[in-house]
């Protein structure tokens, strides 16, 4: 039997990384839609009635735009390099 523990071990340091990643990143959405909600707050935009509708909204909206970038970014491909030019001799 072929021994894959290194391979395991590579795949769950891997996955704990991405799960740190994400959660930093939530915390990071969090805290960017706390500050947009409490500009709106301090320019009479949202008032307590309406602020757990608007946090929702804004929350959503970060968190969509974030993460639909994040997407778009892994998935874009790099740039081919230019094929060598041949070189004659003689």
């Amino acid at each position: 039997m072929k021994d894959i523990g290194w391979q395991n071990n590579i795949m769950a340091q891997s996955w704990r990384e991405n799960e740190a990643f994400m959660a930093t990143l939530d915390e990071q959405i969090l805290r960017v839609a706390k500050e947009i909600v409490v500009k709106f707050i301090e320019t009479g935009r949202v008032s307590p009635v309406t602020f757990a509708e608007n946090f929702e909204n804004i929350y959503g909206s970060v968190d969509s735009t974030v993460k639909k970038r994040m997407i778009v970014e892994s998935t874009e491909k790099t740039p081919e390099a230019p094929p060598k030019k041949k070189t004659s001799k003689g």
